[in-house]
């Protein structure tokens, strides 16, 4: 069985956690629930952190002269600057990050549909955006992944940060060795993977790794870790996973019989056409290249980027 390098995860505390969203309640996430097991997750609350109590009044980002505010209509506090503080404060000492799961609609942590307001007393919001906290988690952490517990629901948006999640933490975990030939070995592993999600990227990597212009190791592996997580930075694209789908088939080309071919051919159009995840056509190749003892394909990452168990959750 393959074992996989526990990522670090930061995620909204009121996600499978502890109940201390504003009115008390936890927020189900079956994703989330599965991932406890595989990754190492630090719970965070901003809201709480800063003293607010469980249950609290709800907050409220509303439009001001020098940017968003974020009071407490009920109380008429302004917590900005404290909540800014924290986060200030606490993403400062936190270590780095593959992966980071926040609360949808927060006005803390929500990353796209947090209400904004005109003021404190207005019915409906004059826009959507990005919550105070997640706007400094963002700024903190570029390359990483980000996501919410609704996103977790989409299958392919599932499987973009599982897999970016897990490569990030391989990676990192690699890159303490300080070793070029575990840099080549993860190069040449993932080589399917980073084709699938940005085949430009793929072939600046492979000449850093090849590095004729003989530049101190420290320097390439910096810049190699942040093209590596400006490649996994989104979703591959349908066509990218077919292409790489189809080469691989090539690889199995004198041992697939018809029907086997016939079945893939089938899958990819049902993949083209959104009816299935890239999941079905991938675990394909994966069972022949076990059939037919093609260890290249095997080795690929590509073909198991995350535990098995994890593409299985059932939402």
């Amino acid at each position: 069985m393959k074992e996989f390098t526990k990522p670090l995860v930061l995620v909204s505390r009121c996600v499978e956690f502890d109940n201390c969203r504003y009115n008390g309640e936890m927020i189900s996430s079956p994703v989330v629930r599965q991932l406890k097991k595989r990754v190492k997750m630090v719970p965070v609350c901003p809201e709480v952190e800063i003293g607010l109590g469980v249950p609290r009044q709800p907050l409220r980002l509303i439009v001001g002269p020098s940017g968003h505010r974020l009071i407490q209509p009920a109380t008429g506090r302004d917590v900005t600057e404290t909540l800014k503080d924290f986060s200030t404060r606490f993403l400062d000492t936190s270590p780095f990050v593959n992966g980071i799961i926040l609360k949808d609609r927060s006005p803390s942590c929500g990353l796209r549909n947090a209400g904004i307001f005109a003021d404190a007393v207005a019915h409906r919001p004059l826009k959507k955006g990005m919550g105070l906290f997640a706007s400094q988690v963002v700024t903190k952490f570029p390359f990483a992944v980000i996501t919410d517990e609704l996103h977790l629901k989409d299958p392919r948006k599932r499987d973009h940060f599982l897999t970016s999640i897990f490569a990030s933490a391989e990676f990192h975990a690699i890159r303490n060795h300080e070793s070029k030939s575990n840099i080549v070995q993860f190069h040449a592993e993932n080589k399917y993977l980073l084709t699938a999600y940005h085949r430009q990227e793929y072939r600046i990597l492979t000449r850093l790794i090849t590095n004729r212009e003989r530049r101190p190791f420290d320097t390439v592996i910096r810049e190699y870790q942040d093209r590596l997580l400006h490649a996994l930075a989104k979703p591959p694209r349908f066509t990218s996973h077919i292409a790489v789908l189809t080469h691989a088939l090539g690889h199995l080309e004198d041992a697939v019989t018809e029907p086997e071919r016939k079945q893939f051919n089938k899958a990819i159009e049902r993949f083209r056409k959104g009816l299935i995840s890239v999941q079905e056509p991938r675990d394909l190749i994966k069972k022949w290249a076990l059939q037919y003892d093609e260890d290249y394909l095997l080795q690929q990452t590509y073909f198991e980027p995350y535990p098995a168990e994890l593409s299985s959750t059932i939402i």
